[in-house]
């Protein structure tokens, strides 16, 4: 995959990360390329890349982003964040998230709260919750920040590194004392 590309302005630029084998599968093959330990024979690509995550920079300092799987060729495509990288473009998974994303500030409204900007994804926002079992996050998008207008607005706040495991079963852990059942 050759990431080098020329600008509007006719400058060449090249990427200051080496891409050459993000896309590649477990085989060593690019995505779509013949794999014969692939199903249907062709690379699935790496599956630990997903649409919208940060990658690295370019020699001009620009985030880089994993873009969707019909553009992982073409080098202005990793300096775009993909539209709505939580969700794509599916309107049923956009309203799950959605739904989702009520339940997050229901909560909000019960436990010390406080809503930052996302630094690994620019339009993103991260919602940082203390309950009574430890910090619960989530990352909200944009066109869902009507939900969590209640919540304190930061510049920064520290993550205490949970997984999205532990965050549940924090979230478990902190219902059952709610309910007086821990």
């Amino acid at each position: 995959m050759n990431l080098a590309t020329v600008d509007p302005d006719g400058v060449t630029r090249s990427l200051a990360v080496i891409v050459q084998s993000l896309d590649r599968c477990r085989h060593g093959r690019h995505v779509v390329d013949p794999c014969g330990s692939c199903p249907n024979g062709l690379s699935e690509g790496n599956p630990h890349l997903k649409p919208g995550q940060k990658v690295g920079y370019d020699v001009h300092g620009e985030t880089l982003y994993v873009p969707g799987p019909d553009h992982l060729s073409d080098a202005r495509a990793w300096r775009t964040l993909p539209k709505d990288a939580a969700a794509g473009d599916d309107p049923l998974l956009n309203r799950a998230y959605r739904e989702r994303n009520r339940l997050v500030a229901g909560y909000t409204r019960h436990w010390p709260s406080v809503i930052t900007e996302a630094p690994d994804y620019p339009g993103f926002w991260i919602v940082y919750l203390v309950s009574p079992a430890g910090q619960l996050s989530w990352h909200i998008p944009q066109e869902d920040m009507d939900l969590f207008k209640h919540v304190r607005r930061v510049d920064t706040w520290a993550w205490d590194g949970h997984t999205t495991q532990q965050k549940y079963e924090r979230l478990n852990a902190a219902c059952a004392m709610w309910e007086g059942r821990a």
